[in-house]
């Protein structure tokens, strides 16, 4: 027999497995992610991809189409860390989670611009 405590710690497991579950669905459901911090500290930009999968036109991707590599850059005052590139895919078939990350301590004294892009085959 459930006692009020047992119930309430069966109702928390399922609801911490029920989340776990729909992030690394979601986490691993699209061809492509662009993640973009900017906090009081720090300022970053990552982009990843999935060659095997086909874009649907999310992150300002060409709808129907295999990403062979990403690109980020991350500007702010003076700073500009230029195109930081991913690895390159080997062919639609690859299905290597592929991403490119740059990052660096925010100046709050500047406005901080994130950019990505992608390569297709």
């Amino acid at each position: 027999m459930f006692t009020q405590k047992k119930s309430l710690l069966f109702i928390a497991t399922i609801v911490i497995l029920v989340i776990a579950f729909s992030s690394v669905v979601y986490a691993f459901s699209g061809a492509c992610y662009v993640e973009i911090e900017n906090s009081l500290f720090y300022n970053s930009i990552k982009a990843s991809f999935y060659a095997n999968r086909l874009t649907s036109g999310s992150y300002q991707t060409v709808a129907n189409k295999h990403i062979i590599q990403c690109y980020v850059r991350l500007i702010e005052g003076s700073y500009d860390s230029g195109r930081v590139y991913s690895s390159r895919a080997t062919s639609i078939y690859d299905g290597t989670l592929r991403y490119a990350y740059t990052g660096k301590a925010d100046n709050w004294l500047y406005q901080a611009y994130s950019y990505w892009g992608w390569l297709y085959f």
